[in-house]
């Protein structure tokens, strides 16, 4: 256009922008910015508000703030809803709600009404950091002025509510949603069925997960997932769990990695350990290659059935899978499951490598346990140090000295 003497538009840039934006490039739409007035155009509303959006989806509220000052400055661009929205939003996502909070004023007073979007991004905010008083007294007022919520609203205030346990609070809002009309989707169910099982309602839970299928609504992997993972397996209900499973695929849905997880560590809890490792081989067969958890979840299992020679054979397959060799319980840093897996090797004269104790001092070393009296292998099992290290003492240098003394070879 520029080689042709084609007079770019402020439609142009605009347009450039966006794409620019919607591929991350934010610099470069900066710059396109800041080059329009050489060829006679000006910044419109639309341009401020992309790159505003796109600064505080990619967590740079700061940036955002000095373009959307400029943007008030600039006596020939209106502000709008939208762009309040995303700037709400980012700061709201950043912890910064007093900061939303005036930007929410700031534009109830130019004049702008608020939509349904700004006040979903302020209850979302204000839900996310425990202000429920705040998160219900934006609702009321949004109800009160004649915006109505819609599924995003009621599944942000739902979600949050199963989370933080207040599960009867969280049914209220689904059924006001019929009240209202409005449909629950797949994230709604999900919530709602995540909320009945952390609060041991498992029977609600399975109803209302039957209740979405005769509303004609297909469950997703997500849901499923949830439902299985939810206590199915913490109560023993392995038929009811296995025949979800089954289910699943009838709905044309495939279990994923989360799902063979989830199945895994419930054979495991409930002592059936052959059938999880069945399980196990067979994801091979359709597609799903085992990962790291896969393997920390059988291992500990083997480990607590006293299948300690299976439990070694599984750990030294990790790497040559092209996997980082890691224990489950020594990751997750529970010191004590780790101790009785090597105490456990002992008793089966199976000889820990080095590769295991490393990475149980490694780990003990990232996690600077507060222990007064420490655990370390050494040449005859695992032992007590013994001696108590005082509180100026660095405890990962404590452990170290230890280990070397008791490894390090002349």
């Amino acid at each position: 256009m520029t080689q042709m003497s084609i007079q770019p538009t402020v439609v142009t840039f605009t347009n450039l922008i966006s794409g620019l934006c919607r591929i991350g490039k934010v610099g470069p739409a900066l710059q396109l910015k800041n080059k329009m007035l050489k060829w006679n155009c000006r910044p419109d509303v639309v341009s401020y508000s992309v790159i505003i959006d796109t600064l505080c989806k990619g967590g740079l509220v700061d940036q955002a703030l000095v373009l959307f000052s400029e943007m008030l400055r600039d006596s020939n661009v209106v502000p709008h809803v939208i762009v309040y929205s995303s700037l709400i939003n980012g700061l709201c996502n950043s912890g910064r709600l007093n900061e939303a909070k005036r930007a929410f004023d700031e534009m109830v007073s130019r004049g702008i009404s608020a939509d349904v979007t700004t006040y979903s991004c302020m209850i979302d905010g204000l839900c996310r950091h425990g202000q429920w008083d705040e998160a219900r007294r934006y609702f009321y007022k949004m109800m009160v002025r004649g915006i109505s919520p819609n599924t995003v609203t009621f599944n942000i205030l739902t979600d949050s509510h199963c989370k933080d346990g207040m599960i009867e609070d969280a049914w209220g809002l689904f059924k006001q949603m019929d009240k209202l009309n409005i449909k629950p989707n797949q994230i709604t169910y999900s919530s709602m069925i995540n909320g009945l099982c952390l609060a041991g309602r498992l029977k609600d839970a399975v109803h209302l997960f039957d209740s979405m299928v005769d509303r004609g609504l297909k469950p997703n992997v997500i849901s499923c997932n949830i439902l299985i993972d939810g206590g199915l397996y913490g109560v023993g209900r392995m038929k009811t769990a296995k025949n979800l499973f089954k289910k699943m695929q009838t709905f044309g849905l495939s279990p994923d990695i989360v799902t063979y997880h989830t199945i895994l560590d419930g054979y495991c809890k409930n002592g059936r350990i052959e059938e999880a490792i069945q399980l196990f081989e067979s994801m091979e067969g359709i597609g799903i290659s085992a990962d790291v958890e896969m393997y920390n979840i059988l291992i500990q299992g083997l480990t607590q059935t006293g299948k300690l020679e299976d439990a070694r054979k599984l750990f030294i397959e990790i790497p040559k899978k092209g996997l980082m060799r890691s224990v489950g319980f020594l990751a997750g840093k529970d010191i004590d499951k780790a101790l009785q897996f090597l105490r456990k090797m002992r008793e089966c004269e199976f000889a820990p490598s080095d590769s295991v104790i490393c990475l149980l001092v490694n780990t003990l070393f990232a996690d600077s346990l507060k222990r007064r009296i420490c655990m370390v292998p050494d040449a005859a099992g695992i032992r007590d140090v013994g001696n108590k290290p005082s509180s100026s003492q660095k405890l990962p240098v404590y452990f170290k000295l230890h280990f070397l003394c008791l490894h390090e070879k002349p």
